[in-house]
């Protein structure tokens, strides 16, 4: 009942994916935006040498770890919240080994081999493969509109918001995922991908709120921890805590928007880096992303490694 929808989502996916103007787009907003960067980076070279690396303190790295990993739990508990109201009961350790093996398999060449991996893992365990990917895709918008929320709530508080923050946009985004989800055909999607049906599945505001809740603290959680890894470099600058974390929410936010452009990770890269330069040093900033995608994969590898002994 499901595969003329299915097959007509493919078709419009595949065109989004073969028309002419997403590479033009794609390939403008990296030429531009790297370009940019380039010319930063050799305006302010001399920065680069007065960079003082004997400041590093591992410590740091051992706090972000511990609040990173804290992340990974709240986000494998949503993926057990979710899945558990569909009616596949797994235990926290399954979902947690089969999420951080998707981590490892996001590391090959490619787009969506942590979906394909999270697919085939929860296979084993009779899960849909439907209902998977309808979670997996549900996963990235609804960090993408954390990320807003994030921003929009900081803010709020006492420190140095972003200038030109696009706070109309945030908040029609927001306005937009709250006011459709759930809907009626939202819910009847649901119960088709329910082993149960009816009598088990029952979507309701308060688990949206709770999926969005939980996206919401990874999404924050990431924003301290890119604020520890750059206190390791230079010592803690408290004052940048706020604008890091909306530096990151940012991020997460354009980054769904732009997921359907090639290339749409080096943009999003590219992006943080233009804002982590208004921060700091262009050579720093470079740096501290550097570090940043480097910390990223070596705990990920670190978590798979832990995922695969249990």
């Amino acid at each position: 009942m499901l595969s003329r929808p299915r097959e007509k989502l493919r078709r419009l996916w595949a065109n989004i994916q073969s028309h002419p103007l997403r590479w033009g787009i794609g390939t403008l907003l990296i030429v531009l935006i790297n370009g940019y960067i380039l010319y930063r980076l050799w305006a302010e070279r001399q920065a680069f040498a007065e960079i003082d690396w004997s400041q590093l303190d591992l410590r740091w790295l051992g706090v972000a770890f511990v609040v990173q990993t804290l992340g990974l739990g709240i986000a494998v508990l949503g993926w057990q919240i979710i899945l558990r109201q569909a009616g596949y009961p797994l235990p926290f350790r399954q979902h947690f080994k089969i999420y951080t093996l998707a981590l490892l398999a996001r590391r090959l060449p490619g787009i969506g081999w942590d979906i394909l991996g999270r697919v085939y893992l929860y296979r084993q365990h009779g899960v849909r493969e439907l209902l998977v990917s309808v979670v997996a895709i549900g996963e990235l918008v609804t960090l993408g509109v954390a990320g807003a929320l994030v921003v929009l709530l900081t803010a709020l508080l006492p420190g140095t918001p972003l200038p030109d923050l696009p706070i109309p946009l945030l908040l029609g985004a927001l306005g937009l995922f709250l006011g459709i989800v759930p809907t009626p055909l939202f819910q009847r999607l649901l119960l088709r991908l329910s082993p149960a049906g009816e009598a088990t599945l029952h979507l309701r505001w308060y688990h949206v709120y709770l999926w969005l809740g939980i996206s919401t603290g990874v999404v924050l959680i990431g924003g301290v921890c890119l604020f520890l890894l750059a206190s390791a470099f230079s010592g803690p600058v408290w004052v940048a805590l706020v604008p890091l974390i909306q530096t990151w929410g940012v991020f997460m936010a354009v980054g769904i928007l732009l997921i359907w452009l090639p290339g749409s990770q080096a943009i999003t890269l590219s992006m943080l880096m233009l804002v982590l330069s208004t921060m700091m040093p262009t050579p720093q900033a470079l740096i501290l992303l550097v570090a940043w995608r480097l910390w990223l994969m070596l705990i990920e590898i670190t978590w798979g490694l832990i995922g695969l002994l249990l």
